[in-house]
């Protein structure tokens, strides 16, 4: 039984903290945050029985803690995650993995010397039916592949925000970081890294922040694509991940409700549609229009690794690697075209 303590008592902390309350061999040890007004309205919601501290470090004089769920603003994933691994705990940590690639590289270096468990929150790879299309690109279903177009859409930012997400020395940038990092999750697990990046940010309502963005690619493997993101567009409530996938033999249209495949079939071609409820068999789903069985899966899997020993789906070599794109796309609204090198 892996002792947990979520660390962030923010939306996604509740969050969390309701997930490992249903997690297999997951047993939810406290709650922690700096911000001790937020006590009652946590303990309300998770439990009166659950203790509650102000750090890590005073949980840790009362608890001997196995795991922590890291679901503080970006700016703290790093220093959080070096107590957490200093202090022998196994580390799970919300997306991005940090506000900075430097930041990321550090969190990937202790953990790997402290040989403690790692993942990181990119709960999309968890959907089951993005499982099932990875396997069906590695598969070559569709054949060699060609080009993609990846979209996503959300209303977050729909007038001038505040707070620290919109700010860049805290979060480490506005949609893209935040949100966008979902859909470039999916693009780096199906295709890997790409070879050349080049990238456009633009403000609609933030000030120091872009709220949309327009990213081409080029892969060595000779695959292009690209990727338009906003977070200020009316009529989405909530998060739309949208992916078409061309390849010589067919096409692959994903989303997060689902997929359909198109494959040649004599003269004609034949499309078979998909829905993510075909695939996915979570215990638990707090919230089916969000996909909320991405959130179990991922913790479910973590909590698993703790016990075995083993390897979770997304460890912080992956965030790393997810950072290493959104550094470039970044980098790339200063600066042109970017060339990654391995």
């Amino acid at each position: 039984m892996q002792k947990t303590a979520i660390i962030g008592l923010g939306k996604i902390g509740l969050m969390h903290a309701a997930v490992v309350n249903v997690v297999p061999n997951a047993a939810l040890a406290c709650l922690i945050d700096s911000n001790t007004s937020l006590v009652g309205r946590a303990k309300s919601l998770i439990g009166e029985q659950i203790p509650f501290y102000p750090s890590l470090e005073e949980a840790l004089r009362h608890q001997a803690l196995d795991a922590a769920v890291i679901c503080a603003p970006h700016f703290a994933h790093e220093p959080i995650a070096a107590l957490c691994l200093e202090r022998g705990l196994h580390v799970f940590s919300e997306k991005p993995m940090a506000n900075s690639l430097q930041a990321a590289e550090r969190m990937r270096t202790l953990a790997r010397a402290k040989g403690r468990v790692h993942a990181v929150g990119f709960m999309k790879l968890h959907y089951p039916h993005y499982q099932k299309v990875a396997a069906l690109l590695k598969e070559g279903a569709i054949g060699a592949l060609q080009s993609f177009r990846a979209t996503l859409r959300l209303s977050q930012v729909m007038r001038p925000p505040k707070g620290w997400m919109y700010e860049p020395a805290l979060s480490g940038g506005g949609m893209v970081m935040t949100c966008g990092c979902h859909a470039l999750s999916l693009l780096y697990r199906w295709f890997g890294i790409p070879q050349r990046l080049k990238a456009e940010g633009r403000s609609v309502y933030s000030q120091r922040v872009e709220d949309e963005a327009r990213v081409e690619m080029e892969f060595a493997s000779g695959l292009k694509g690209t990727f338009d993101a906003s977070w200020s567009v009316p009529g989405y409530p909530f998060e739309q991940t949208q992916v078409e996938i061309q390849g010589t033999q067919g096409t692959i249209v994903a989303h997060d409700s689902g997929f359909s495949l198109r494959q040649p079939s004599g003269p004609a071609s034949k499309e078979t549609f998909f829905h993510r409820s075909q695939f996915d068999r979570a215990t638990y789903d707090f919230s089916p229009d969000y996909g909320g069985e991405g959130y179990f899966n991922e913790e479910a899997d973590f909590i698993a690794c703790c016990e075995s020993g083993g390897q979770p789906v997304v460890t912080f070599d992956d965030g790393w690697a997810i950072q290493r794109v959104i550094d470039a796309i970044y980098r790339s609204f200063k600066e042109g075209p970017v060339t990654l090198h391995d």
